[in-house]
C-alpha cells in the first residue's frame, strides 16, 4: 500500500502538527539557551583557572572567603545558581570558600560576630535583603577600623538585586552576570562605596546601601512583588499602578523633615515658615510652617531645612551633587493627578526602582536627614526591600565606609 505523502499527512491531522512543531521550536530554543550558557561558563571558568594556577611562595596561604548564601532568595533558585555559576570560578581560581547558609532572619548578623578578621573577603549571595543583614552586621562589629577594610564581594543571586544593578551597571540576572561577578572577586580589584547609617531610638543603627522608600509607590511595588495582578497578563505591572488610582484617591502621607544640605530643582512653590521652615501644604485644616514644639530640639541640629510636608511618596537613595556623594531625597506632592502618578510609577518600576526624574517632584540633597511619620496608622519603611515599622529615625551618610570587589 502507498504511503500517504507528508503534505496530506500534515493537513489531516494539522492539530498534532501544530503542537509538534510549536515544541519542537521551544525545544530548540531551550536548548540554544542552555548551549550559550554552557559557552559563558566555559569561558568564564577558563579565565579563573589562570588565576589559580599563579604559583605562590612557600609561605604563602591561598586566599581565604566567608560566603553568606541565603538558598531562599529569587524563589529558592538561589543555591541551584551559587552551584552551577558562582561555585566553580571560586574552586578554579583556588580560593579556600567557607560556605555559610542563612537559615534565618538574623542568622548573617549573628555569624559575624565570630569571624576571622585576618580573612581576604567576604561575599554575600543573594538579594538585598541579605546584603542589607551581612552589611549591618559586619560594621556592628567592635573592631570596626579592621574588618571595614575585609574587602566585600556581591554576587546577585536575589529577586531584585537592586544595589548590584545600580553600582555596576548591570541591569539582567543571568549565567554571564553572575559569572562576571564571581570574577570580579577572583581578580581582587577593589573600590570604597557609601554607606546609609540609620538610627532610631533605643534600636541599634541600621546600614544600607540602596535607600529607602516609602509611601504609595512602594505600597504598589508590594503587590507587584506578591502578583497580585497576574490576571492583566503582560500589562500587571502597569495595571497596579492604575488600580492605585482608583480607590481612595487622593491619598498621601504625613511626615517632618529636616535635611542638613540644600534644596534643588524645586518644582514647585514653597512656602517659607517660621524656624526655619518650609511646607508644601495646601491644607487649611493644619498650620504646617512651623514645626511643633515636642519635636523642635529634634529638628534644630545641623538641620538647614525643615519640611512639615504631604506626599505621595518619598524615596531617598545616594546620589551625586556637584561631584560630592550627598543622600538624595525626592517627594511626590499630594496634589498629583492620576495620570501623573502611573506615569511616574512606571517609569520609576522601568528604571529599577531607583530615583528617576518625575513630574512635580521636589527634590533635596544634604548628608544628614531626619525623618518623622505622622500617621494615625501603621506604615512601613522599605530599606533596601525590607520592611521596618515607619518610626522616627535620622540618616547620615557614611563617605568610603566599605571596601567592594569591583
Amino acid at each position: 500500500m502507498a504511503s500517504k505523502p507528508m503534505l496530506y499527512t500534515l493537513r489531516k491531522h494539522w492539530k498534532k502538527s501544530i503542537l509538534a512543531a510549536c515544541l519542537s521550536l521551544y525545544g530548540a530554543y531551550y536548548s540554544s539557551g542552555r548551549f550559550r550558557e554552557y559557552l559563558v561558563r566555559r569561558e568564564l571558568c577558563s579565565e579563573a583557572k589562570t588565576y589559580g594556577q599563579e604559583p605562590i611562595s612557600a609561605l604563602e596561604k591561598p586566599r581565604r572567603m566567608y560566603v553568606f548564601l541565603n538558598p531562599t532568595a529569587n524563589n529558592g533558585g538561589a543555591l541551584k545558581m551559587y552551584e552551577k555559576d558562582v561555585a566553580p570560578i571560586l574552586h578554579l581560581a583556588a580560593i579556600d570558600v567557607t560556605l555559610i547558609k542563612t537559615d534565618y532572619e538574623g542568622h548573617a548578623k549573628t555569624i559575624l560576630g565570630y569571624i576571622d578578621p585576618t580573612v581576604d573577603g567576604i561575599i554575600v549571595a543573594g538579594g538585598d535583603g541579605t546584603l542589607l543583614e551581612v552589611i549591618t552586621g559586619f560594621i556592628r562589629l567592635q573592631d570596626n577600623d579592621t574588618v571595614s577594610r575585609i574587602p566585600i564581594g556581591v554576587v546577585p543571586l536575589g529577586r531584585t538585586n537592586r544595589f548590584y544593578k545600580r553600582q555596576f551597571n548591570s541591569p539582567n540576572q543571568d549565567a554571564r552576570t553572575v559569572g562576571n561577578a564571581a570574577l570580579a572577586i577572583v581578580k581582587g580589584n577593589t573600590t570604597r562605596m557609601d554607606v546609609i547609617e540609620i538610627t532610631s531610638d533605643g534600636v541599634r543603627p541600621t546600614y544600607s546601601l540602596s535607600g529607602l522608600t516609602w509611601g504609595l509607590l512602594q505600597e504598589v511595588k508590594q503587590k507587584i512583588d506578591a502578583k497580585k495582578h497576574w490576571w492583566a497578563g503582560p500589562w500587571k505591572k502597569e495595571m497596579a499602578f492604575v488600580t492605585r488610582t482608583v480607590r481612595n484617591w487622593p491619598s498621601y502621607y504625613s511626615a517632618l523633615l529636616g535635611i542638613d544640605g540644600c534644596a534643588v530643582d524645586m518644582k514647585s512653590d514653597l512656602k517659607n515658615g517660621g524656624n526655619n521652615g518650609v511646607t508644601d501644604s495646601q491644607d487649611p485644616r493644619r498650620d504646617d510652617s512651623v514645626v511643633p514644639s515636642h519635636l523642635e530640639n529634634h529638628f534644630k541640629d545641623k538641620m538647614s531645612i525643615s519640611l512639615n510636608s504631604d506626599m505621595c511618596a518619598l524615596n531617598l537613595e545616594i546620589g551625586d551633587f556637584h561631584g560630592n556623594s550627598m543622600l538624595h531625597v525626592q517627594l511626590l506632592g499630594s496634589d498629583m493627578q492620576r495620570a501623573d502618578f502611573i506615569a511616574n510609577g512606571i517609569k520609576w518600576m522601568k528604571n529599577n526602582y531607583n530615583i528617576v526624574q518625575y513630574v512635580d517632584s521636589k527634590e533635596f540633597h544634604g548628608e544628614q536627614v531626619k525623618l518623622c511619620p505622622r500617621m494615625d496608622y501603621v506604615t512601613f519603611f522599605h530599606i533596601d526591600g525590607e520592611e521596618f515599622e515607619a518610626k522616627d529615625i535620622s540618616l547620615k551618610l557614611l563617605k568610603d565606609k566599605l571596601c567592594f570587589f569591583n
